[in-house]
């Protein structure tokens, strides 16, 4: 076996690698949901969304709203524990927005970026050792 067959299969391998955490990222990386507050307006905000009534809103959702207008920022697993963008209290319209990010402290996104670096540094690896043989 040469140098540049053991590169090959260097880089082969840590193409794979890479492509398989890429892969594992998109299909398992923990994508989490936040809950602002944006601003308070008089008349009904066009376009903003779907409306909800505080009063009539399940307890769960009713917290999640007082805890963005106490200027939190709670963060939710699913968009569908999302309350509606839009909340009428008494005759004044809440715009709120969700915002979605990806949990990098939860194993499921941390366990495939860290196995992509992985395959990226095995790629390097390869090249840069095949560019030092090629300099002889």
């Amino acid at each position: 076996m040469g140098s540049s067959w053991t590169q090959f299969v260097l880089l082969f391998v840590g193409a794979s690698v890479m492509l398989a955490g890429v892969a594992g990222w998109f299909a398992l990386a923990d994508k989490d949901y936040q809950y602002r507050f944006v601003r308070g307006e008089d008349r009904l905000p066009r376009h903003e969304g779907p409306i909800g009534h505080y009063d009539s809103l399940p307890d769960g959702e009713r917290a999640v709203v007082d805890r963005a207008m106490a200027g939190a920022t709670p963060r939710l697993e699913s968009r569908a524990n999302l309350p509606p963008d839009v909340i009428e209290p008494d005759g004044e319209y809440l715009v709120f927005r969700g915002y979605s990010h990806f949990d990098w402290t939860n194993p499921r996104t941390f366990g495939p970026t860290g196995i992509g670096l992985l395959g990226l540094g095995m790629v390097v690896l390869a090249v840069r050792n095949d560019v030092r043989a090629r300099r002889v």
